[in-house]
Parts: C-alpha cells; sequence; structure tokens
C-alpha cells in the first residue's frame, strides 16, 4: 500500500513522465506483437494453429505464404496503434473492420496478450523511462 501510495503521489507530480514511460512501453509491445506475429508466433511463443485446407488453397491461389502469420494485405497490423494517458497505456486497433479481424484471428490462435516474459520486460521499459524522466 505503501509503494502504490507514493506511485500515486508522484503520478500526480510528474504526469508527463508517467505517461512518456507507458507510451514507451507500449510501444515496446506493439513491435513485440507485430514481430512475434509476422514469425507465426503467437504470445507464448508457440507456432500459430496451421489454416484450414481451405483457406491454404486460398492463399496459395492468391500466392500468399502459406505459414500462418495473420497476414493478407498488411492493414490489421498496420491499423494496431498505441496511446497513454498519466495512468495507463493502450494498444488498439484504430478501424473497426480491423479491430474485429483481430479480436477473430486471436480466438484460434492468439497474439494479442501479454506473456508473463513480455511483462517483464514491459516493467523493466517502464521503470528505466520513469527514472530517466524523474532525473533518477
Amino acid at each position: 500500500k505503501q509503494v502504490k501510495r507514493f506511485f500515486d503521489r508522484l503520478k500526480a507530480r510528474k504526469p508527463t513522465a508517467f505517461k512518456k514511460s507507458l507510451l514507451e512501453a507500449s510501444q515496446f509491445q506493439r513491435g513485440n506483437i507485430t514481430r512475434r506475429t509476422l514469425k507465426g508466433l503467437d504470445f507464448q511463443g508457440r507456432n500459430f494453429a496451421p489454416y484450414t485446407p481451405e483457406y491454404a488453397d486460398f492463399r496459395r491461389q492468391e500466392g500468399r505464404p502459406l505459414r500462418p502469420d495473420l497476414n493478407f494485405t498488411g492493414q490489421m497490423l498496420g491499423a494496431m496503434t498505441i496511446e497513454a494517458s498519466p495512468s495507463r497505456g493502450r494498444i488498439f486497433f484504430t478501424r473497426t473492420a480491423e479491430g474485429t479481424k483481430a479480436l477473430g484471428n486471436d480466438k484460434k490462435r492468439p497474439f494479442f496478450a501479454i506473456s508473463a516474459k513480455d511483462e517483464v520486460k514491459i516493467a523493466e521499459i517502464f521503470v528505466d523511462r520513469l527514472l530517466r524522466e524523474l532525473g533518477v
């Protein structure tokens, strides 16, 4: 409780430092999601489930790779963006159609999540940036 109170007081005095720190951590995770997804890996680093034979055939006809990477036109991952306030960072899709696509993809091939390993790295990035912003 004391640590939370300390951070709450600090956040009230230095909201810009928190916002910048959350933006940097969110940007890292956005890039992490994109890199992983394009490699065909879910949020835990496992290979995506294969495409159905019908969809694989469709992709073949369209000249697209058959390894699942959730990328057909690039619009879904391209629509992923970030924002931050002094109290939270957010990764989201700017277009409803791309968000709907992502939701459908995430059910069978979970890509839009944070693993325990990611949490540690995100926290490190946040704290490092916050300390730099605060001049510590």
